[in-house]
Formats: C-alpha cells, sequence, structure tokens
C-alpha cells in the first residue's frame, strides 16, 4: 500500500491524509504530498475549499474528523514555510479554513496541534516501517526494507519529515517527552 493509499484509507472524507489540494476540491486533499519546503511570504489563504451543506450534508463526526485534518494539514504548510516559532494561531485557521472557535474545540493551543500532527505522522510512519520490515527475508533484508521505507517516506512527504525529525525539537523538554513516550 503507497502512503498516498494510506492517507486516503485514513480520511476518506479528504481523500488524504491531512489535507487538500487547493486546486483539488473538498473530496480530495493530499497535504502532504504537496508539501515542499514553501516560501515564507507566500499568502495565507485557505489551502481547502470549505465544505458545503445540503441533502449530501456530512456527518458531525465526519466534520470534525475532516476539521482536524486540515489543521494538521495547516500545521504541516505553515512550519514548512518558517518553523514552529514563527507560526501563529491565526495563519493556522486562515490555512484550514476554520474559524478560532472551531480550532479551539478540537486543540488547547499551537502546540496541541502540532503535538497531534506529530503523533498523526509517527503513526502512519510506523505502519509503513512495520509493513516493510515484515515484508519476509532475513534480518538484513527486513532491515534494508525497514529503512529504506523509511527514506521513502521521507522523500515523498520531506515536510512532514521535517515537521517529526526537526521541528519537533524546539519544543524543548514538552516535545522531548512527548516524543520519547
Amino acid at each position: 500500500m503507497t502512503y498516498a493509499e494510506v492517507r486516503k484509507a485514513r480520511y476518506p472524507a479528504l481523500g488524504g491524509f491531512f489535507g487538500s489540494d487547493t486546486r483539488a476540491g473538498p473530496a480530495s486533499p493530499t497535504i502532504l504530498s504537496r508539501m515542499a519546503p514553501t516560501d515564507s511570504s507566500q499568502p495565507t489563504s485557505p489551502l481547502y475549499p470549505r465544505l458545503s451543506g445540503g441533502p449530501q450534508r456530512m456527518s458531525a463526526a465526519e466534520i470534525s474528523r475532516h476539521q482536524q485534518a486540515r489543521l494538521q494539514g495547516a500545521m504541516v504548510e505553515a512550519v514548512a514555510r518558517h518553523g514552529l516559532a514563527g507560526t501563529t494561531l491565526g495563519e493556522l485557521v486562515a490555512l484550514a479554513g476554520v474559524s478560532r472557535s472551531t480550532f479551539y474545540a478540537h486543540y488547547e493551543n499551537k502546540q496541541d496541534l502540532f503535538l497531534a500532527t506529530f503523533d498523526v505522522i509517527m503513526e502512519e510512519l510506523a505502519v509503513r516501517v512495520g509493513e516493510a520490515y515484515r515484508s519476509g527475508g532475513d534480518f538484513r533484508e527486513r532491515l534494508v526494507a525497514g529503512l529504506s521505507a523509511l527514506m521513502a517516506v521521507s522523500v515523498e512527504e520531506p515536510a512532514a519529515a521535517r515537521l517529526a525529525a526537526v521541528d519537533s525539537l524546539t519544543l524543548g523538554g514538552a516535545g522531548v517527552a512527548h516524543r520519547e513516550r
């Protein structure tokens, strides 16, 4: 299973793991796949179109998952632009296309969202590496397969990999404690 398929399976309403391409519409988000280091001078316009109401309205649980994924995708994008310290709540809600009250319905603060995003990235990474490692062969072959999966994810999703491997250390003791649990 490819990483894109894992993302799509995790958030089927989004069509992806974290979010959507701004031009793709609400049903086809793929935030991580568009995460390359970006120019911090880019405008803070929503990465996602607003959810529509009407007869095919999503359930409250689906809307909640969609909003969380949009906020997580916004965190990956904002941190890729200028690091965690330079990321503001205003930028996060603008990129996610949600209100501040929606943000606070899901997260206590920016650090809470960052750690939740970190957890989701690490869960998916563990799935990919674990599947590769269990693919068979002797210990060396399994180790090479696992490390190859890790490197493939890092190449496919550089901003998410950077958030998990580098930016998580900028939280100091709280970030290190969270990573080590």
